[in-house]
């Protein structure tokens, strides 16, 4: 039995205040790894309808650096081809199709032995009215070629000189 604590009046030592302990064991946190995550995002994928969770699977996906056979293992990529219609998720899934795109002639290039070839990944215009179709390609050369110099315009009792120093 422990003693009971004593009023502040009383001067006791501090040891017999203290009930004798063994320190408690260390206990082993179970850390996923990288494939583990990959698998537990694909089953969100293919089981759960909530729109949050399937964001954040989407995302944590995304995130992860690991080679395209995990993600083939896992069969993310069937999972991706429910959500093709769902607008809110189009973004996270055309970010995912493009890096399996890359992986995928990353393992090329290391069967055949040569440097993968960089090809530059635009990013896509989102057209929330009509997001199947792509944005206009010509527009941004017309817009360029329009506005090709910039020149000020002049306000109104600042002059010109005053208002390029």
């Amino acid at each position: 039995m422990t003693p009971r604590p004593t009023p502040h009046s009383v001067l006791v030592s501090s040891a017999t205040l203290i009930p004798a302990t063994r320190p408690l064991p260390i206990q082993k946190v179970h850390l996923e790894t990288s494939a583990e995550k990959v698998a537990k995002y694909s089953q969100i994928l293919k089981h759960c309808n909530c729109r949050n969770a399937v964001s954040h699977a989407l995302l944590r996906l995304a995130q992860l650096d690991r080679p395209i056979t995990v993600f083939e293992k896992c069969k993310t990529e069937k999972r991706l081809q429910r959500f093709d219609g769902f607008v809110e998720c189009l973004y996270q899934i055309n970010i995912l199709k493009r890096k399996f795109e890359k992986l995928r002639r990353k393992k090329e290039a290391e069967k055949t032995g040569k440097k993968a070839v960089k090809l530059p990944l635009e990013e896509e215009e989102y057209d929330p009215e009509f997001p199947m179709f792509k944005g206009s390609e010509g527009a941004k050369s017309t817009v360029m070629e329009k506005y090709a110099e910039y020149k000020p315009t002049r306000i109104r009792g600042v002059p010109l000189k005053r208002f390029n120093r």
